[in-house]
């Protein structure tokens, strides 16, 4: 019988467990949903339109997995003849038993004999057992003081009683309650004689288990004192000493029993308590979903031709500010200065603590990706004399011979659109000429190409 409740409670606490997770997947699929919904809210119509079909189909699905897993978690459907009253399941019973006998029916199915704990629940039964009393699971025990106490089948606390008026009595007989007279209250008659059945579903039917198994060993612990008396010499009757060694096997066996269910029954509780708390989250966020869903569809409502006019010209002027973006940071914000390189503006500018002719110099800054530095603004003339702290260097200013003279000439071409000559400069002569920069004066200066100098690249 111990291993028969423990199977029982086992198996309970599996499909609570199965419950969980199959709550827990239904959860995180809502979520995920939830997310790509809250990612829908960002993008253009014609993709939400689109993407809000798929979802809309997707959660229309999940919807009605969402009903049957409530169905089957919250509202555990009743068998077939069996009516449900708040979380519980009921059954009448046609057939006519005594009250153990009544009692054995309702645990082959599950269930035990009422236990009513509120008014609501009492006038429930009352509808229920409108044919004739019925037996309940209230009963009256006597206990080892020879105290009597009326009891529920789970040893709950008598919270409400409906007795009729006079009632209860106590008796020396076995005595349990019916419900219920014509005025919807208790009566009480022997155990013995049959009536009809009431049954309930209750999750501590358990208890009922373990309690008759405690009410067995005290009946066996009796009958063995009362043969003890009986027979002095019992003690050096073989069959006496095995009787008690049995009798010792079999309290040590309930005991460990009584261990492995409460350790299972502390686990199915703290299983059940996880799932109704993942239960309540699941109901929040499906809660949020549908007020996410109700805002998407308020956006949806915008007008097509409007929202897919505005859409055509946000995507023209986007383009055109993408291929700007890319031009600017190709111009200005595209290249890092390499390490020893300064920038300025959409340059960078090395300044070399070497010495080489004006050509050297240039093969120098080739060799670097770059060329003498082409000075263009007053700014950027400011910029050089800070990085030329210590004497003329190079810079890609240079004299050329032509058909008929020499000119001054920028290494790229570009024409002088400022100078910033020392006075009395350039002059010509007949030896090829360069410039540096900058004398004390911030100014440029001539000098042979051949001459050794530092000098200044730009890229």
């Amino acid at each position: 019988m111990y291993l028969l409740i423990i199977a029982g409670l086992y198996t309970r606490y599996i499909s609570v467990t199965l419950e969980k997770d199959e709550l827990k997947t239904r959860y995180d699929q809502l979520n995920n949903s939830y997310s790509q919904l809250q990612e829908l809210m960002s993008i253009d119509y014609s993709q939400l339109q689109s993407s809000y079909k798929i979802l809309r189909e997707n959660h229309s699905q999940l919807q009605e997995e969402v009903k049957q897993l409530r169905d089957k978690i919250e509202g555990k459907w009743c068998p077939d003849g069996w009516r449900r009253f708040g979380g519980s399941c009921y059954f009448k019973s046609d057939e006519k038993e005594s009250w153990e006998g009544s009692r054995d029916y309702c645990r082959q199915r599950g269930a035990d004999l009422v236990v009513i704990n509120s008014k609501e629940e009492q006038k429930f039964v009352t509808e229920l057992s409108v044919d004739g009393e019925s037996w309940i699971g209230l009963q009256l025990k006597w206990t080892e003081g020879e105290h009597a106490k009326w009891e529920w089948v789970d040893t709950s606390p008598l919270t409400e009683m409906f007795w009729t008026p006079g009632l209860p009595e106590y008796s020396l007989y076995r005595q349990a309650v019916t419900c219920c007279n014509q005025q919807g209250q208790w009566t009480q008659s022997l155990s013995e004689p049959e009536c009809q059945i009431h049954q309930k579903s209750t999750r501590e039917q358990e208890e009922e288990e373990e309690e008759q198994v405690e009410i067995s060993e005290d009946e066996e612990h009796h009958a063995d004192l009362r043969s003890h008396e009986a027979n002095p010499h019992t003690h050096n009757n073989p069959v006496a000493v095995k009787r008690r060694c049995f009798s010792a096997a079999t309290v040590t066996l309930g005991v460990m029993y009584l261990l492995i269910f409460a350790g299972l029954y502390t686990r199915y509780i703290s299983v059940t308590w996880e799932k109704d708390e993942l239960q309540t989250r699941y109901d929040q966020l499906s809660n949020n979903y549908s007020q996410l869903q109700e805002l998407m569809s308020r956006k949806n409502a915008v007008d097509c031709s409007q929202l897919q006019s505005s859409y055509e010209a946000l995507s023209r002027n986007q383009s055109q500010l993408q291929d700007e973006v890319k031009q600017l940071r190709d111009k200005t914000e595209g290249k890092w200065c390499p390490d020893g390189w300064r920038r300025f503006g959409c340059s960078c500018y090395f300044k070399s603590d070497e010495q080489k002719s004006w050509e050297g110099s240039r093969e120098e800054c080739q060799q670097r990706g770059a060329d003498l530095v082409v000075i263009n603004s007053k700014e950027e003339q400011k910029f050089v004399i800070e990085l030329n702290v210590r004497g003329d260097s190079w810079i890609g200013l240079w004299e050329i011979l032509t058909d008929r003279e020499y000119i001054w000439e920028w290494v790229d071409g570009s024409p002088q659109a400022q100078t910033f000559w020392a006075p009395g400069l350039p002059q010509d002569d007949n030896y090829r000429q360069a410039a540096t920069c900058c004398n004390q004066q911030g100014q440029w200066t001539q000098s042979d190409y051949f001459i050794d100098k530092s000098w200044i690249c730009e890229k």
